[in-house]
């Protein structure tokens, strides 16, 4: 008998510390009850920084500066209440498994009162101007500053279920914080920009069974302290997650409010008190062994955000639109051929007398996958890789266009069977011979885009195959860098380049099909 209730105590530690790490992404109830591998930390195209470094890209003059409107330029104006879904996924560290959490039900954020809700404006420090975006919101699960109960079904060890239900509650005087900022001085109003979000919420586990049997942890097992990201420039004490639109972040790529996208961090989880049940047993040691911990990475996904008087994302109620959660069916691999007149890249040359040059690309394919999924994103839809040939530039320069590494297709938005969406994490190396040089005479050079392509993807009818399009710059915040360190072409210049002019690629094999869940 002892042996047997040692044996579920380890169990039910086990499982416990999947569904808790999986709960703290900031969401609400697990799908299935299924557990997954253990995410990279990042998109399908790329692994998370080591905990250590992860939070080295926030800029923290820019997040204090942008984080209290007391910094910024005029008088700001009052905030406008503001609200929206989210659902993820969160890595048990020591068991090597994650857990999907928030569906078919996500957690739901939104202002409260007349200090709450979303600012937009700008502050300046020193020399250095930043553009600010201020969201604050509380937690809201029938009037309580709460998730709603992540409950699921562990198998340990491969067969033993174990189940648990994980409580959330947002504690403390400070609200859910996200702070958008942006450096003016140094990026257009398009960005990159990047996103800091920070939480005060505490966990607490009941209704604990092993294979069916209850096992009692008593009705106040909950950690001694909030969650927790130590290795944060900004918050330590918090959960800190972080998200942008630069290449190379290792935070996820992030649209915009209009569109929602993905934040991730690392989490602390304290030991655990007060986990007796009625037989007097103290359990607090074994779950602190066996959960508490750091470097637990968390990632969630937030669905498009109602800000009052932006309808666009709001319900008749005024409430938000419920999109945090994606389906992929008929994915696989997929084989898209260009069916426009030619791919067009398009650049400037640099002051004085800028001009637009261009690079055109006679054949074009995009190959990748899009597998299938229901639920919460763990990564984005789907990978892509560029394959083009017969490019000829201006001043009849020729050129050789090359992609550098595997693309993502982050889905951000969608309707009547359209996703807009972004070519994320997107790299091409151009190189060029007989391209002109400012004094005069031809030379060969070579030079990187890199940054975030828009799309749309067009869902397969009976009568049309589908059809995925790179478009201009759009509304998105579409982003294309050209660094000066790979530029060795004196005659385009370095910095923001502009976009594809526009291409359509025709997809004719399999039907894949892409769609938000409805509520």
């Amino acid at each position: 008998m002892i042996a047997q209730k040692v044996r579920a105590r380890v169990f039910v530690a086990a499982a416990v510390a999947a569904l808790t790490l999986g709960a703290m992404t900031v969401v609400a109830l697990a799908a299935d009850g299924s557990v997954q591998p253990a995410d990279t930390g990042g998109a399908t195209v790329a692994t998370a920084a080591e905990p250590g470094d992860f939070y080295a890209g926030i800029d923290v003059v820019g997040y204090t500066a942008c984080g209290d409107t007391a910094n910024w330029l005029g008088n700001p104006q009052p905030p406008t209440p503001i609200s929206g879904y989210l659902s993820g996924f969160g890595n048990a560290e020591k068991l090597g498994n994650a857990l999907v959490v928030g569906h078919p039900e996500p957690a739901l954020a939104r202002s409260v009162g007349p200090e709450q809700g979303n600012q937009a404006g700008g502050a300046r420090v020193g020399t250095t101007t930043y553009t600010c975006v201020l969201d604050t919101l509380e937690l809201d699960y029938q009037g309580r500053r709460q998730f709603p109960p992540a409950t699921a079904t562990f198998v340990t060890f491969g067969f033993e279920p174990v189940t648990a239900t994980v409580h959330l509650t947002q504690v403390g005087p400070d609200p859910l914080k996200a702070v958008l900022y942006l450096n003016a001085t140094q990026e257009v109003a398009s960005g990159p920009f990047h996103i800091v979000a920070t939480s005060t919420v505490s966990m607490r586990i009941d209704q604990v069974s092993v294979n069916g049997v209850p096992l009692d942890v008593g009705d106040n097992c909950r950690t001694a302290a909030p969650l927790s990201s130590p290795d944060s420039p900004v918050q330590p004490e918090q959960l800190v997650l972080i998200g942008g639109s630069e290449l190379g972040d290792p935070s996820p790529h992030f649209a915009h409010l209009g569109f929602g996208g993905s934040l991730a961090g690392y989490a602390t989880i304290p030991p655990f008190i007060d986990c007796v049940g009625k037989d007097g047993e103290n359990l607090d040691k074994l779950l602190t062994a066996t959960i508490s911990g750091p470097d637990n990475y968390v990632r969630i996904n937030l669905g498009p955000v109602c800000v009052v008087g932006f309808a666009t994302n709001c319900t008749p109620d005024g409430g938000p639109v419920r999109l945090p959660y994606w389906t992929v069916t008929g994915g696989g691999d997929y084989h898209g051929t260009m069916t426009s007149p030619a791919l067009t890249i398009s650049m400037r040359r640099p002051p004085p007398g800028a001009s637009t040059v261009t690079v055109t690309c006679g054949s074009a394919s995009l190959t990748g996958t899009m597998p299938d999924t229901t639920g919460p994103l763990r990564g984005n839809l789907g990978t892509a890789r560029l394959e083009v040939g017969d490019c000829t530039g201006f001043e009849e320069s020729q050129w050789t266009v090359t992609q550098l590494g595997t693309a993502g297709i982050a889905g951000n938005f969608s309707e009547d069977g359209l996703m807009s969406g972004k070519l994320a994490d997107f790299r091409i190396r151009l190189d060029g011979t007989n391209v002109p040089v400012p004094d005069g005479g031809r030379t060969t050079c070579s030079l990187v885009i890199e940054g975030t392509a828009s799309l749309t993807y067009q869902n397969p009818t009976p009568e049309t195959p589908a059809k995925l399009s790179l478009l201009p710059r759009s509304a998105d915040r579409n982003i294309l860098k050209l660094p000066a360190e790979t530029n060795t072409c004196a005659v385009i210049q370095s910095g923001l380049t502009s976009q594809f002019v526009g291409v359509d690629f025709e997809i004719p094999s399999g039907a894949t099909v892409l769609q938000p869940i409805a509520p």
